[in-house]
Formats: C-alpha cells, sequence, structure tokens
C-alpha cells in the first residue's frame, strides 16, 4: 500500500504564498527547487499565483511569465511538471507543452477550456472548494454539509468533464483542505476521515494537500507555517493509512523516508 503512494513537491514562484512566498520567485532559486524536489517526487507542482486568500493577485500575462521559463527548463531536463493554474488563458498557454498534470483549485469551473483539455494528455488535478469556482476567497460552511457539498460537486463536475470527451481515466479528485473548506479546522479533519468512502463512490485516485496549512496550525497551535513541519508529516502518514493516492507537499523528501520505516512495520 505505502509504495504505491505518488507526491507532488510544491514550488511556488510566488511573491505571497503562505509558508514560501518570494523565496523561489528568481529564475535561479526556482530552478535549484525545481531540481531538489525532483529527486523526492513523481511531479513537481509548480504554481505562479499564490492561493493565499490573504495575497495579492497578479495579471494572467505575469503569471505565464513566471511559469514559461521553468516549463521549458524541466521539459529540457524531462522533468514532469503539474501547473498549478485557474484562470483560462494562463492554462491554455500551459497546454501547448507536453505538461504531465493540469491542477485547478477551482475544479476546471470554466467549460470554455474543455475542447482544450480533450485534445491534450495531461491529467487533471479536479479540486472542490465551497467558494464555488472563486480564489482567493474563503467562504464558511456547515461543518454538517461538508460532505454533501462535496459529493454534489463531484458527481456534476466529473460528469461534465467526461461528457465534453474526456477519459474518466485521466481525472484525479482533490476534496479540498484548510481554508478552501472554510476556517473551521474541522472542516478538513472531516475531508480526511472521507478518503476510504471518496474512493470507493469514485474509483478515482484522491489527491490531497495538507503541507503546512492553518488548519493544522490551529489545532496544534503553531502560528507560523514553517514551523508546521512536524504536524504536517503526522497529517501525511495519516494520509497514507487513510489510503489517499497522491499527496502535494513541500517536504516530499520526508514522506520518501518515512515510508521507507512504514515498509516494514505491519499495521
Amino acid at each position: 500500500m505505502f509504495r504505491n503512494v505518488q507526491i507532488a513537491g510544491i514550488l511556488n514562484i510566488t511573491e505571497d504564498s503562505f509558508s514560501d512566498g518570494g523565496e523561489f520567485i528568481t529564475y535561479e532559486n526556482a530552478i535549484k527547487q525545481l531540481e531538489f524536489l525532483n529527486q523526492y517526487s513523481d511531479v513537481i507542482d509548480v504554481g505562479a499565483v499564490s492561493s493565499n486568500p490573504f495575497g495579492k493577485d497578479i495579471s494572467v500575462e505575469e503569471e505565464i511569465h513566471r511559469l514559461k521559463p521553468i516549463i521549458e527548463y524541466a521539459i529540457s531536463c524531462s522533468i514532469p511538471l503539474s501547473i498549478d493554474s485557474w484562470r483560462y488563458e494562463a492554462q491554455k498557454f500551459c497546454l501547448n507543452y507536453p505538461i504531465s498534470y493540469l491542477n485547478d483549485i477551482t475544479g476546471f469551473s470554466n467549460p470554455q477550456l474543455y475542447p482544450v483539455l480533450r485534445d491534450h494528455s495531461a491529467k487533471l488535478i479536479v479540486m472542490h472548494q465551497v467558494s464555488k469556482g472563486r480564489a482567493n476567497v474563503i467562504d464558511e460552511v456547515d461543518h454538517n454539509q461538508i460532505y454533501f457539498r462535496i459529493i454534489d460537486f463531484f458527481d456534476a463536475r466529473i460528469n461534465d468533464l467526461i461528457k465534453s470527451g474526456i477519459s474518466k481515466e485521466r481525472i484525479l479528485i482533490d476534496p479540498g483542505m484548510g481554508f478552501f473548506l472554510g476556517s473551521n479546522p474541522l472542516n478538513s479533519f472531516s475531508v480526511i476521515n472521507m478518503i476510504p468512502e471518496l474512493k470507493k463512490r469514485y474509483g478515482l485516485p484522491v489527491y490531497l494537500s495538507v503541507s503546512r496549512k492553518s488548519f493544522l496550525g490551529k489545532v496544534a497551535n503553531i502560528d507560523n507555517p514553517k514551523e508546521r513541519n512536524f504536524v504536517t508529516l503526522a497529517c501525511e502518514i495519516a494520509l497514507i493509512l487513510k489510503g489517499v493516492d497522491w499527496i502535494r507537499t513541500h517536504n516530499p523528501r520526508a514522506i520518501k523516508d518515512s515510508l521507507k520505516i512504514l515498509e516494514h512495520i505491519q499495521i
């Protein structure tokens, strides 16, 4: 079971991502981090616009400007890429390249992109969020409604994608975590406990990211995101035990090293 877990290493080429904004905004630092992450990751998830609700927006032109040299370098080195983008123009630009995954935090809410997706081979990470297609927004939701909202979302969106000609085998589902589910940390823990049900209902790989997120900080009373690495790893191991297929993380080496130990323990 443990060997089947796949890892997406996070590369934020942004100024204001919540835990590492500004660290990899220069080309040199981004390439150095890309090469480091590639040692421990199955794919590198690159984002040029922060989904931090307290961050600032940038133009689509700037997003493309940041992504283009990283994409071209990775392709030249045969490094598999996932592009974390939700705006049509940037997504369409990235699909001009042989990227492996497209990760949309709005869950591919724009049908205008569907013909372009159909003609590409990239797998699609379809993420649920309670704000219904709006990025950088925190909407609150009743804790008892999370399950039904997630099921309603995936039932509709998976059907829309398949009807547009996109193979079901290309779809991964991400039920969302942290602020994408509102500010109540119990919402995120409910979703983690829901993983087996989602796998059974949809028969699709479940993709999740808890890395350094605020809901972990609230429970563990850790304000600084960079000090949440230990609680992140604890939660990521729990995800593995719950049967998650993909983990998106800032620290892929920690998971890889942990898996070496878990392989020798009967659970």
